[in-house]
């Protein structure tokens, strides 16, 4: 009979030492679920994407591609309420040119995304890349690619 009832016993106690181990530490001792939590703020005046080069090109501590792999994924680090445009323009066959978008929403609590875009860093001619929202200045800046010697196009107005 005490068998049967030994791993009852021995889970509950374990419950038991598991609650009053939690409840012992101390409120602000407890890690955070959010990873919002330990982000400061961006000032108003901060731009969203961060440093954005004289020549356009996109802060890669904000924004960029894996340039290792042969696809663009592309992984985008900010603040929650933040909201960016991407337009990919590429030519999966000769000659025809084409753009594909993508928006990322940053919901409360979020500080980063990733879209794996699954198109070849061979077909691309460019990444625009538009912060439209969020707190800090919007603006406009492109990742380089090692793809197609694309059309020239101005840097963008930041």
């Amino acid at each position: 009979m005490i068998l049967r009832r030994t791993p009852l016993i021995l889970a509950v106690c374990s419950a038991t030492l598991l609650v009053t181990a939690a409840s012992c530490s101390p409120p602000n001792e407890r890690e955070s679920t959010d990873p919002s939590a330990h982000l400061a703020p961006r000032p108003a005046d901060a731009p969203i994407l961060g440093e954005v080069s004289a020549s356009g090109e996109c802060d890669p501590e904000v924004i960029d591609i894996d340039h290792r792999k042969p696809s663009a994924d592309i992984t985008y680090n900010g603040r929650p309420g933040d909201r960016i445009d991407i337009r990919i323009v590429h030519e999966p066959e000769p000659g025809e040119k084409q753009n594909t978008d993508h928006e990322i929403r940053l919901d409360e609590g979020a500080t980063g995304w990733q879209i794996p875009s699954g198109i070849p860093n061979a077909t691309i001619h460019e990444i625009v890349v538009t912060a439209v929202g969020g707190t800090g200045m919007t603006g406009e800046c492109r990742i380089p690619v090692n793809g197609i010697d694309g059309d020239d196009t101005p840097a963008p107005n930041t």
